[in-house]
């Protein structure tokens, strides 16, 4: 008689412990479900802005423009005549090859 009381007593808890793992099942079913169908919005939203197509071409516009003077200012240097240049020795230790004490 007291096997049986024992297993009496084991039922509602069992019966408990039962319906709470088949409710923590389905919440964890319907949330795993919620977060697949809902997937997209997980992801981060783009911040990144539309280009400015007209902006970007007036910069490389610009740059072509300073581009052009540098050029110009070389172009007019060479053609004033011949351009001083002062050749300078190496010391031993600069030379290409060798390391330096």
């Amino acid at each position: 008689m007291n096997a049986h009381n024992d297993q009496s007593r084991a039922l509602p808890v069992r019966r408990w412990r039962d319906g709470l793992l088949v409710l923590l099942a389905s919440s964890s079913f319907v949330l795993a479900w919620d977060a697949w169908a809902r997937r997209s919005s997980l992801l981060p939203d783009a911040a990144a802005q539309i280009p400015n197509a007209g902006a970007q071409r007036v910069e490389q516009i610009d740059e072509v423009r300073r581009t052009n003077e540098l050029l110009r200012r070389i172009l007019e240097r060479l053609e004033q005549g011949p351009v001083p240049v002062r050749v300078v020795e190496q010391r031993p230790a600069e030379k290409k090859g060798e390391a330096k004490p």
